[in-house]
């Protein structure tokens, strides 16, 4: 059985190969389906990850510099 992650990157290759081949019969999907809604609450859920995963990443790296400022002090006391 196939995730549902794997089924949907299917089907948006398959909306981006219709929007080359067949631009009108995508426009007609996208009236006839709630496609647009599909897609825009995927997009959200994708800006919200891709927001806190740079969040967390900025945290870490904040982490990081204070343990090196730390480290280098603590090299600066050491030796003084």
């Amino acid at each position: 059985m196939q995730s549902a992650a794997y089924t949907h990157m299917q089907v948006l290759s398959i909306l981006e190969n219709l929007s080359e081949i067949a631009p009108s019969a995508l426009e007609a999907v996208c009236e006839r389906t709630e496609l647009i809604s599909w897609l825009l609450s995927r997009l959200q859920v994708c800006v919200c990850v891709c927001v806190c995963v740079c969040v967390r990443q900025r945290e870490r790296e904040r982490e990081r510099e204070r343990a090196h400022r730390l480290a280098l002090q603590v090299c600066v006391c050491v030796c003084v």
